[in-house]
């Protein structure tokens, strides 16, 4: 049910960080468009303002060198869509998500492994053996949540450590159930991780068998590609390790005497 996944890789050195929805590791995206992404399982051109690419194939390149995963908003929420690599998803993604002021550094104190997606987000193996793969976050990257992925669900959750992660909402993964369906689309509220539109949050994204806790060297938001699989071990991040997506906010029209007008008149 759980299948483990070893392949070495040699280490990949890409070292980048763009402005815009050009391919970079990490990435920042600012969306300036209206419309959110249509969640319904497939991927269309156009369909998102701006995208990442992963490093790593150590798990047979799920989320690493040959994936894309794509990031879209509206004044409500945000959509994320993953385009997968060579391999299928058969094991965990997470999404770690900074978005409010506080949080974790690291995944150390989580010990909540009540299900494979919450053993995925606490690197706390599902199996009861006790093995543990912990994350420590780039500095000022401070999580606050987490997004569990796998093939027949995605849902969002409030980080807690030590103690159980509260769960907040189904991320209306779509589709459900095939591994092997190579797009994979989410969606949830701004509101649901504390942002109004136009705030900005930062992300990282891991991939790993939550049941005996044993990590791949695929990830988005990382520079360098550790030189293998990280296994029930450690990795620490470096400085500035994270995507950054800041979320649409509708244009203020300054001829007008709106409140947001006027207060846009102070903020710029």
């Amino acid at each position: 049910m759980f299948p483990r996944i070893k392949h070495a890789v040699a280490a990949l050195a890409v070292v980048a960080l763009i402005t815009g929805p050009a391919l970079a590791v990490p990435t920042t995206i600012v969306d300036t468009t209206a419309g959110n992404a249509t969640v319904d399982g497939t991927i269309n051109a156009g369909e998102y303002v701006g995208f990442s690419t992963g490093v790593g194939t150590g798990f047979g390149d799920v989320i690493g060198d040959g994936s894309e995963l794509y990031v879209d908003s509206d004044l409500a929420g945000v959509a994320f869509g993953l385009s997968t690599g060579a391999g299928n998803l058969d094991n965990q993604m997470v999404i770690y998500i900074d978005s409010t002021a506080g949080g974790f550094n690291d995944t150390a104190s989580f010990d909540d492994n009540a299900d494979p997606l919450r053993a995925a987000i606490s690197g706390l193996a599902a199996d009861g053996t006790g093995n543990r793969s912990t994350l420590t976050f780039a500095p000022g990257f401070e999580a606050d949540y987490a997004i569990g992925v796998e093939a027949g669900f995605a849902g969002l959750w409030q980080l807690v450590g030590p103690g159980s992660h509260s769960f907040v909402a189904s991320a209306d993964l779509a589709p459900t159930g095939d591994p092997a369906a190579g797009d994979f689309e989410l969606i949830f509220d701004l509101s649901e991780i504390g942002l109004l539109p136009g705030e900005s949050f930062t992300y990282v994204v891991t991939y790993l068998n939550a049941f005996d806790a044993f990590r791949s060297n695929e990830f988005h938001g990382v520079a360098v590609t550790p030189d293998a699989n990280i296994g029930a071990g450690n990795f620490v991040m470096s400085d500035g390790d994270f995507n950054t997506f800041t979320t649409y906010e509708e244009p203020v029209d300054t001829d007008d005497d709106s409140w947001g007008a006027v207060k846009s008149l102070y903020e710029n």
